[in-house]
């Protein structure tokens, strides 16, 4: 299993000074390429290397591979879109192989500028990456974040033995609560919502003022809600990974599709803000690292069916109570309907079996 770790790069003044201008030779380089990909509609790989290698490396003074990497990095981009010319920002990441970069039994790594080689640099990952364990690839991505420098470079993990139950811990995802499992843990959203109220409304003042200065501070805010999305998807993802490892369970999540027509006009904006398929995917790779199952189950209903005499109406849901109309359980909201997707993906573990 392959899972990205970043690696902080201790460097001085100087090498800040040559990575920095590698990163503006580079995407200048695939500015370069890219207008002319564009004018000529070339986006293969092969035919653009014949058209402008040569060029390439006379113009910028880029090394073989390097002149490789910005082809490739070009023709990558256009897979997607080819109606517009693309353009590369001057910090945009630097892709790096096995032929730019090589490690030094992870005390330290040896990486290409365009003003040289750069050796013996030492390098800071999380504690939590363990990285000595796993085998880094020979790949990676040069970033700049907040004028320092990092490698994000892609390790194998090997996976534990996949453990399969016929329990499943049901996770039920929403607005008002982010995670709720089918055992009663509830993963409230309300620090979630202070934080995206005052992020709108700092982020309409700037946008009415509309300098130079507000432009910047602008990105800067928006890079920090992303990275406390990011960080709570973890927290969470984490917790209910354990959790289902602690009581020796497979997970059941609910297929996103469609998700977003589920919610009404109100909350059309508190769902924008937040990444649930990032939520799920993070529980999808951890659960594989401890060899947890993960299956997925068609969410429709789940909300509005008892889970004792499975009675269906929306009259049995409102807002985040839940009360059965035939029965007279009564439960809240989200935990019932986590209790209904454990049910369900049980149900379908049978009918698989049958």
């Amino acid at each position: 299993m392959l899972l990205t770790v970043s690696l902080k790069l201790e460097t001085s003044f100087e090498d800040k000074k040559k990575l920095l201008k590698t990163m503006f030779v580079f995407n200048s380089a695939c500015d370069y390429i890219s207008a002319y990909a564009f004018a000529n509609q070339i986006f293969n790989k092969v035919d653009l290397h014949h058209a402008v290698y040569y060029d390439v490396r006379k113009r910028f003074k880029l090394s073989s591979q390097f002149t490789v990497r910005a082809i490739a990095k070009v023709c990558d981009t256009y897979k997607t879109d080819k109606k517009v010319q693309h353009k590369f920002r001057k910090t945009s990441s630097v892709p790096y192989d096995e032929k730019l970069l090589s490690f030094n039994k992870l005390d330290s790594l040896s990486l290409l500028t365009v003003s040289g080689r750069l050796r013996k640099v030492p390098f800071l990952y999380g504690s939590y990456a363990n990285l000595p364990e796993k085998v880094i690839s020979k790949s990676a991505l040069l970033i700049r974040r907040n004028k320092e420098f990092y490698l994000q470079v892609l390790v194998e993990v090997p996976e534990a033995p996949l453990q399969k139950s016929d329990e499943f811990l049901g996770v039920d995802l929403g607005i008002v609560n982010l995670a709720t499992t089918s055992l009663g843990e509830v993963y409230t959203g309300k620090k979630v919502d202070e934080v995206r109220e005052r992020m709108t409304s700092l982020r309409g003042r700037l946008q009415a003022v509309g300098t130079k200065s507000a432009k910047r501070h602008l990105v800067k805010i928006s890079k920090k809600e992303r990275n406390f999305k990011r960080n709570t998807n973890h927290i969470i993802s984490n917790l209910l990974v354990l959790t289902a490892q602690r009581h020796h369970l497979s997970i059941a999540l609910e297929e996103l599709s469609g998700f977003r027509k589920t919610v009404n006009k109100k909350q059309r904006d508190r769902f924008g803000k937040w990444a649930f398929a990032e939520l799920q995917a993070f529980i999808v790779y951890k659960a594989k690292l401890l060899g947890i199952e993960v299956v997925f189950i068609n969410p429709r209903d789940t909300s509005r069916t008892c889970n004792i005499c499975f009675f269906c109406d929306k009259r049995n849901r409102k807002d985040q109570d839940f009360k059965c109309l035939q029965c007279g359980y009564v439960n809240h909201a989200d935990i019932n309907a986590a209790i209904n997707i454990a049910a369900r993906a049980s149900v379908n573990r049978l009918i698989v079996a049958a």
